[in-house]
């Protein structure tokens, strides 16, 4: 069920709701708001949403490691085109698991040359 409100309320809302989850370490509900969070406000979107970036980002730090790529591909996959920001933060996930051919066609598409060299 969708949030009524204003934008600012629901990521306020949403806000409070992740780091409370945070701080509870409920890994798989971090993931879990995310999704929500895309699927009700994201997806209507036709510009780059800078808060869901934000979300994105806490995902790679906090959530469930099982869950969170399969999480990322999916958001790319609708969504990474919007800003390379999204796929260089997905190529910087897959260096720290040391997974470098995924992070080389992440960071290709993010458009960041000296990275995707560095890499070969």
């Amino acid at each position: 069920k969708k949030i009524r409100g204003s934008p600012d309320d629901v990521k306020n809302l949403v806000n409070n709701a992740v780091q409370k989850l945070v701080e509870n370490k409920q890994k798989n509900l971090v993931i879990d708001m995310a999704e929500y969070y895309y699927n009700n406000w994201v997806k209507e979107r036709k510009d780059f949403d800078p808060f869901f970036f934000k979300l994105c980002k806490i995902v790679f730090a906090e959530g469930a490691e099982d869950q969170k790529f399969s999480f990322m591909k999916q958001m790319m996959k609708v969504s990474g085109n919007q800003d390379p920001s999204m796929a260089e933060l997905v190529a910087e996930a897959y260096i720290e698991q040391k997974d470098y051919p995924r992070a080389y066609i992440y960071y290709f598409s993010a458009d960041r040359p000296h990275q995707t060299v560095d890499i070969l």
